[in-house]
């Protein structure tokens, strides 16, 4: 992860989306016919079942969902899920904010379309 390319990985998550294919997996549905919170849901999800992370948690703050995640991997390790979830959520149609740091990964989720 250290050396990895992030033009060329955000053309292959741009290409192939592949959270995108992993939650619809999950929720055994397209997401274009999934909420917000539907897919915040089977995001978590993903998360429990692949051990991506040290700990996860989400908020429902009213007009946004709160994502907090921590790992031990790095810088690079959280720009290259920052590049994926905010595909999925984009795909998704909605906003979203993050905050990324060696270990932590913050964003917000906006639930308005």
């Amino acid at each position: 992860m250290e050396t990895v390319n992030h033009e060329r990985f955000k053309e292959y998550v741009t290409k192939n989306k592949p959270i995108e294919c992993v939650v619809q997996f999950f929720l055994q549905k397209p997401l274009n016919e999934c909420s917000i919170k539907e897919v915040v849901d089977g995001l978590m999800i993903v998360f429990g079942t692949s051990h991506m992370f040290d700990t996860v948690d989400y908020k429902d703050n009213g007009d946004y969902y709160l994502l907090a995640l921590t790992h031990s991997l790095g810088l690079n390790n959280s720009k290259l899920n920052q590049t994926t979830f905010e595909s999925l959520f984009k795909t998704c149609g909605a906003n979203v904010e993050s905050k990324i740091s060696e270990n932590t990964i913050f964003m917000k989720v906006f639930k308005d379309k």
